[in-house]
C-alpha cells in the first residue's frame, strides 16, 4: 500500500511547494545520519492500539534497541498510538506514531526526535517485507529528485503483540517527524490546509505529480 507514502508526500506539496529559495540543512539527528538497518523490538497491545481513537491518548511500553556493531540492548521509555484510518480496519499490523521525552533521549542515539512514524507491514503474510522494501524504497528513490524529503531508517523489528502473546519479526522503517522537515527549511507544518494548485512551485509540483505516476500512485492528483 502506498498509503503512508501519499501522505507524506501531500504535507510536502503543502508546506513546501509553495516555499522559494529554502535550502536543506546538514542538522540531521543521529539517528537518521547512518542508513544501516537499525534492530529494534518492543511490546504492545494491537488491539488497545486499534481500539483507540483518540489522537492525544498513547501507550506506553520501552523501546529496544542495538545501536552501531553493539550486541546488547539499549533502552529508552516510549509512548505509541496506532495513525491512519483505512490500516487501522483493514490490517493487523497499523502504522504507529510514537512520542519520545528529550530527557529520555539526551545522549542516545534518539536525540532530537521527540516524535516518530514507524512504517509496518499491513498482514503477516510471505510478501510482508517485500512490500515493506517497496514502500522504504519510494522515500529513497524521492531524495536526489528534490532536496525537499523525508528522511527514513530502515529497521529490523521484533513486535510482540501482547494479547496474543505473538512475536513477528519483519522489516519496518522510521519516518522523521512534520516538524523535524518544516525546521530544516524554515517551513511550518500544518495539520489541514488548502492550497491552490497555482499557488504551488510549478517546476516542484510537476516533478512531484510526476514522481507519484513513476511509483504507480496514478490516482494522485495535486488539483483535487
Amino acid at each position: 500500500s502506498m498509503n503512508t507514502t501519499r501522505a507524506s508526500m501531500a504535507f510536502l506539496l503543502v508546506c513546501l511547494l509553495t516555499l522559494n529559495g529554502f535550502g536543506q540543512s546538514s542538522d540531521l539527528t543521529p539517528l537518521f545520519q547512518e542508513e544501516k538497518p537499525l534492530t529494534i523490538r518492543f511490546k504492545v497491545s494491537i488491539k488497545a492500539l486499534k481500539k483507540e481513537t483518540v489522537d492525544t491518548i498513547y501507550l506506553a511500553t520501552t523501546l529496544y534497541y542495538k545501536n552501531g556493531e553493539k550486541t546488547s540492548w539499549d533502552s529508552i521509555p516510549m509512548k505509541v498510538r496506532a495513525r491512519g484510518q483505512f490500516r487501522r480496519e483493514n490490517c493487523y499490523f497499523v502504522p504507529m506514531r510514537i512520542k519520545l521525552k528529550k530527557g529520555d533521549t539526551k545522549g542516545t542515539l534518539f536525540e532530537g526526535n521527540k516524535a516518530l512514524k514507524l512504517v509496518l507491514p499491513c498482514n503477516i503474510n510471505k510478501n510482508a517485507d517485500a512490500l515493506i522494501m517497496k514502500e522504504y524504497m519510494c522515500y529513497q528513490l524521492y531524495e536526489p529528485a528534490t532536496p525537499y524529503f523525508f528522511n527514513t531508517r530502515l529497521l529490523n523489528i521484533t513486535l510482540e503483540d501482547v494479547d496474543k502473546k505473538k512475536t513477528h519479526e519483519m522489516k519496518a522503517f522510521f519516518i522523521e517527524d512534520d516538524d523535524l522537515v518544516a525546521h530544516r527549511f524554515h517551513a511550518k507544518a500544518v495539520d489541514s490546509v488548502k492550497v491552490h494548485p497555482l499557488s504551488l512551485q510549478d517546476t516542484s509540483s510537476v516533478r512531484h505529480d510526476l514522481f507519484e505516476y513513476w511509483i504507480s500512485n496514478t490516482d494522485w492528483s495535486s488539483v483535487f
